[in-house]
C-alpha cells in the first residue's frame, strides 16, 4: 500500500488464540511498516502469547 507521502508500505496481519484446547487468550496483530521490513506480526504475537502465558505460569506458581 501506498501513503500519502508516497512511501510504499508492507501490511503484516495475524489473528490466533491459545491454548488450542480451550482457548484463553484471543490476539490479532497488525504491523505497517515501511519498505525496508522490521518486525512481522507472527513474531509480535508470539512475543504477546509468550509473556502472557509466562505471566499465567508465574501467578499460578505464587497462588500455590
Amino acid at each position: 500500500a501506498e501513503a500519502p507521502d508516497g512511501q510504499r508500505h508492507h501490511f503484516s496481519w495475524w489473528i490466533g488464540f491459545a491454548p488450542a484446547e480451550n482457548p484463553l487468550l484471543a490476539v490479532a496483530a497488525l504491523v505497517v511498516n515501511t519498505a525496508k521490513w522490521r518486525i512481522k506480526s507472527s513474531y509480535l504475537a508470539r512475543e504477546t502469547l509468550e509473556v502472557y502465558f509466562q505471566a499465567v505460569v508465574a501467578q499460578d506458581i505464587s497462588a500455590r
